[in-house]
């Protein structure tokens, strides 16, 4: 079944959106801070699958490293995302 094209503009508009959030998202400069990071000895990463927990395992292991400490208003904040750490101020 063919959609209308007022539908075809509606996705259109939708998808422009998203592309624009994800282009604000994330700077040049970010990306290419990102792309140049080298971990240190004590750096620990986390690598999970889409949709399978990511902000929970932060969590967890944040704790571990820190012995509970919760004097933090995002987690984003105390474990950076690589790719937005620079844009955050991380």
């Amino acid at each position: 079944m063919r959609s209308s094209s007022k539908e075809d503009e509606t996705t259109k508009v939708h998808l422009d959106t998203l592309k624009d959030r994800l282009a604000r998202a994330q700077s040049q400069e970010s990306h290419s801070k990102a792309s140049g990071y080298s971990p240190r000895p004590n750096d620990i990463l986390i690598s999970t699958t889409s949709k399978a927990g990511t902000t929970w395992m932060m969590q967890i292991c944040h704790q571990l490293r820190s012995m509970g400490d919760m004097s933090f208003d995002e987690i984003g904040h105390v474990i950076p995302w690589l790719e937005v750490a620079h844009d955050q101020g991380v």
